[in-house]
């Protein structure tokens, strides 16, 4: 074999390969493309349910109850409309994780809450949320985060 012939089957090697290649490498670049489009989208779909969860808070702080039952019935009503889930026990301690089910049974019950246990809620809440940032099934939980602060912490600083 002599040098040309080599060197045209390196330059047909190289060729193929090239030619196959291309083909792949532009449809990464658009699965790529696609890819980024979507996590933009699920990003703004984030900050929309957040602003919602904010008036969701706001709202309840201005509904007239008159009593601490009307306020657990409320709740009791939105856990099983919203179907709260089994919460993910990472970035928990058993113990945290614990408190966590006890708060989400009391609110399925129609439990009252204390101002204490609200906060609490929302620190375990925030800690899950902050550990799983694009996790869309802790939306019901941030839900009732935001419906027990506006029932029971926003406008009523002093109560306890």
């Amino acid at each position: 074999m002599t040098a040309l012939q080599t060197a045209g089957i390196v330059v047909g090697i190289v060729g193929g390969v090239s030619g196959a290649l291309v083909p792949v490498l532009f449809w990464f670049f658009a699965v790529t493309r696609r890819l980024d489009s979507i996590s933009a989208q699920i990003t703004q779909l984030l900050d929309r349910g957040n602003n919602h969860l904010k008036l969701t808070g706001l709202l309840a702080s201005r509904l007239p109850f008159d009593s601490e039952t009307e306020r657990a019935e409320l709740i009791r009503h939105y856990t099983a409309l919203s179907q709260i889930p089994e919460a993910p026990a990472n970035p928990l301690s058993p113990e945290e994780q614990t408190r966590l089910d006890r708060y989400i049974e009391m609110a399925k019950r129609g439990a009252v809450f204390n101002q204490q246990q609200v906060r609490d809620y929302q620190s375990l809440v925030e800690r899950l949320h902050t550990e799983h940032p694009k996790d869309v099934s802790l939306w019901p939980l941030l839900g009732l985060a935001a419906l027990l602060t506006g029932l029971y912490l926003l406008g009523r600083a002093g109560d306890e």
